[in-house]
C-alpha cells in the first residue's frame, strides 16, 4: 500500500480539477441501491432537475479514512 494521504485535501481537489462531479444530493430521490463495491456505492435515483433517472456513485464513508492514494486513483478510473 503507498503512503496515506489527506483524504478530504485530494477529493476537494479532485473536485476542482474536474475529476469527480459533486451534486447536492437533496435534489435527487434515491429509488435503489443498484451496487456496492469497496470503493463507493451505486443508486439509482430521481433528479428533479432533469425529471429522469439517473445513477449516482458516491464514496462509502466507513472506510475512506484507510483508502490510500493508489486506491483513490482506481475510484477514480471506476
Amino acid at each position: 500500500m503507498s503512503e496515506p494521504i489527506d483524504h478530504f485535501g485530494w477529493l476537494e481537489d479532485a473536485i476542482k480539477e474536474g475529476h469527480i462531479n459533486s451534486f447536492d444530493y437533496s435534489q435527487f430521490s434515491i429509488v435503489k441501491e443498484v451496487g456496492r463495491g469497496g470503493f463507493g456505492i451505486v443508486e439509482c435515483a430521481e433528479s428533479e432537475l432533469l425529471e429522469r433517472k439517473v445513477a449516482l456513485k458516491s464514496l462509502r464513508t466507513d472506510n475512506v479514512s484507510q483508502l490510500d492514494e493508489i486506491s483513490f486513483k482506481e475510484f477514480l478510473r471506476e
